[in-house]
């Protein structure tokens, strides 16, 4: 290779380009084929959040799973997911939920789920279910979670963001 080659890379379908200036500097390296060693390759969150049961009768708890899972080739660090409930819902407190999530209520009184999570390896993912009240309400509830790494360039957020919807009936019946 020759001063002011670039290298390419390509992981899961990322691909990025070393810049060089006088001497060549990596910015990412992989594994490559052979098991000759690399690093800092990128890590990519993919969220789906869903609806446990829809429609649910006013009353009954709406119930969502959130799924993060590390589609890319690095170790996700840092990782925080959050999902923000709707004005006017509160997170069922008995709900079980994993030890690295906390609720917390935000300025304008909504609640939110924060979970904190150490790492998430290649292929690996973390799970969450939560379960918001629905007493007095009818309709539908549109929920959305998202997640981040320390790890993940901006170039691959673009699968961060899910929704769920649950549909409320007022006695049974349509809304």
């Amino acid at each position: 290779m020759r001063r002011g080659d670039g290298v390419h890379a390509l992981q899961r379908g990322w691909a990025g380009k070393v810049g060089t200036a006088g001497m060549m500097t990596l910015a990412f390296v992989m594994l490559l084929p052979g098991g000759m060693a690399q690093a800092n390759v990128p890590a990519d969150l993919d969220v789906k959040k869903t609806a446990v049961s829809t429609p649910i009768a006013t009353g009954e708890a709406a119930d969502f799973r959130i799924s993060v899972q590390n589609i890319g080739g690095g170790v996700a660090t840092n990782v925080i997911v959050n999902d923000l409930l709707p004005a006017g819902f509160n997170w069922f407190q008995g709900a079980p939920v994993r030890p690295e999530c906390t609720f917390l209520t935000t300025t304008d009184g909504r609640q939110r789920l924060k979970c904190t999570v150490a790492s998430i390896d290649p292929d690996g993912n973390f799970n969450v279910r939560v379960k918001a009240f629905t007493e007095g309400f009818c309709g539908d509830i549109t929920n959305t979670a998202n997640a981040r790494s320390s790890k993940e360039p901006a170039v691959l957020q673009g699968n961060n963001t899910s929704t769920a919807t649950i549909t409320v009936l007022c006695n049974g019946l349509s809304h």
